[in-house]
């Protein structure tokens, strides 16, 4: 890392090469520069992944972070599947300081203290709090997410926390992790960043609750599976609220009718996954019984990325890269509607890179249907 190198730039490429080797290849070719900090990398579950990961590392000097996806992102290509997108992040005023975290980690809160706690410990920089943030990604599929950003979040005290739960195209049968080469499945790679650049730390929603509500009468927390809402089959309850038949149920379905919560004055949305046979329903978020949810309402997803894309460079208007974290469930909402062109426009001016997820993070929660991130500025 240069001394001299006191502005932050970040390059952003992607690739639809199949073939791991040539694919990492591509990349650096376009996003190869000096003073390197860190390269973060989306990948379609489609790739060799544990190949692309080795490669990765091979060809860059510095921490090298990265996950499968359920869709790919970026300003330049909208959203896609079947690629690999990338950013570099050059700055000698930014650290990142990361750790690989296995099942055993998430698992107990414990160990998770003293993996985040060591991370802490590794900072050189001596900034304040206020100049360092976290980044957390998850496997998609642990249902341990909540675990995870609420054992982080307690040690991380008034640093903000914010990421993105990897995923494999809607297949839900392995999603993956990586950093420096090596990949794992179960847990997550946390990240504790300390920079001198403008940050800015950012979530968003579209929706809102209507008075239909929905009491879990019978579930599983363990599994995030509802058997029963309001007292007869989950798939029913629901398709009832909803207005459809139970056989209309899809993802579509799910990503335009959520169900939200209210936490702490707050509503935060719990999305489907999916109708099991038995017509029980699998959530992506924390699920138990007793809950009173209610029924969603959206008022434009395009409207709300609009909005935050704007916001982000109205607070940081030395944008030089925007780290996204996207449900999935609403790539599904602007491909229903056809909205992927609108979105890629309002993306166009935000530097972003990021992943369709199965779940987001931000501080303490685990949520659902929003778009999370941290925007970054160059400013020295």
């Amino acid at each position: 890392m240069t001394a001299t190198k006191t502005r932050l730039t970040s390059l952003r490429a992607g690739t639809d090469c199949a073939d791991s080797e040539r694919a990492a290849g591509a990349l650096y070719e376009r996003i190869n520069q000096p003073g390197l900090a860190a390269v973060l990398f989306f990948a379609s579950p489609s790739m060799d992944f544990e190949g692309l990961a080795r490669a990765m590392d091979g060809r860059f000097g510095c921490p090298t972070i990265g996950c499968t996806t359920a869709g790919e992102i970026s300003s330049e290509r909208g959203h896609e599947r079947g690629t690999v997108v990338a950013a570099s992040i050059a700055s000698s005023r930014l650290r990142v300081h990361s750790a690989m975290l296995g099942p055993e980690d998430v698992g107990d809160p414990e160990r998770l203290r003293r993996a985040t706690r060591t991370l802490l410990d590794r900072r050189e920089m001596g900034l304040t709090n206020d100049r360092c943030f976290a980044m957390v990604i998850s496997d998609g599929l642990s249902m341990a997410e909540e675990r995870l950003a609420a054992g982080v979040a307690a040690t991380l005290g008034e640093i903000p926390l914010v990421g993105g739960s990897a995923g494999d195209d809607l297949a839900f049968r392995s999603t993956w992790v990586a950093l420096n080469g090596r990949v794992g499945t179960g847990g997550a790679v946390l990240s504790v960043v300390e920079t001198e650049h403008p940050f800015e730390i950012f979530q968003a929603h579209h929706f809102t609750p209507t008075d239909a509500r929905l009491v879990i009468t019978r579930a599983d927390p363990a599994t995030r599976r509802v058997y029963e809402i309001n007292g007869e089959r989950a798939a029913t309850g629901y398709a009832r609220a909803v207005g459809i038949e139970v056989g209309a149920l899809s993802p579509r379905v799910f990503s335009s009718h959520p169900v939200m919560l209210k936490v702490g004055g707050n509503y935060y949305i719990r999305s489907i996954q999916q109708v099991n046979e038995d017509g029980s329903l699998t959530f992506y978020c924390a699920i138990d019984n007793g809950l009173v949810l209610r029924l969603a309402e959206g008022r434009g997803v395009t409207a709300c990325l609009g909005e935050e894309m704007r916001r982000i460079r109205e607070r940081i208007p030395d944008l030089s890269l925007t780290i996204g974290f996207d449900c999935v469930l609403r790539r599904l909402e602007l491909m229903e509607r056809g909205l992927q062109g609108e979105a890629a426009g309002l993306m166009r001016d935000a530097n972003l890179i990021g992943f369709s997820t199965y779940g987001e993070q931000i501080n303490g929660l685990h949520v659902n249907q929003t778009i999370t991130g941290v925007a970054l500025g160059n400013a020295a």
